[in-house]
């Protein structure tokens, strides 16, 4: 993208939830279809995904931006299901990045490093009778 104008003028906020998916969040559907043997598959759900929005490219499908509400990692999914990751300018460049695509789905998968999620899960312990923050953390209870 040239400048941050092209992204504003290019990008478009999602709808109001109307409490049924629709387009935007096929992407986050076709990976629970396509990706059934995925080492993660377990740790992934839909419901951890948030739509913030789309992107219109010239020349190419919409580009649907999502983002783990746990790792905050991002992932972008087209109309057609290609998966893009944002790629920063270099550092001490100015302008701004571009979205590449990515290899394939499971790559983008890779990318939300759902792996991560395991490091949270103790704080829930918190919650369940733990009395102190060493005590979630010592020998691995």
């Amino acid at each position: 993208m040239p400048n941050h104008d092209d992204f504003r003028s290019n990008f478009v906020a999602p709808p109001d939830w109307e409490g049924e998916c629709n387009e935007w969040c096929a992407g986050m559907h076709l990976i629970e279809r396509e990706l059934t043997d995925h080492p993660d598959i377990e740790l992934y759900d839909v419901a951890d995904l948030m739509v913030m929005g789309a992107l219109r490219r010239k020349g190419k499908p919409l580009l649907y931006l999502y983002k783990h509400r746990v790792t905050r990692r991002e992932l972008a999914i087209d109309a057609d299901g290609v998966a893009w990751w944002y790629k920063a300018p270099g550092r001490g460049k100015t302008g701004d990045g571009e979205y590449v695509r990515h290899d394939s789905l499971a790559a983008a998968v890779d990318g939300l490093r759902l792996w991560e999620m395991a490091a949270y899960a103790c704080f829930d312990d918190a919650e369940d009778g733990a009395e102190s923050e060493s005590e979630i953390w010592a020998d691995g209870e």
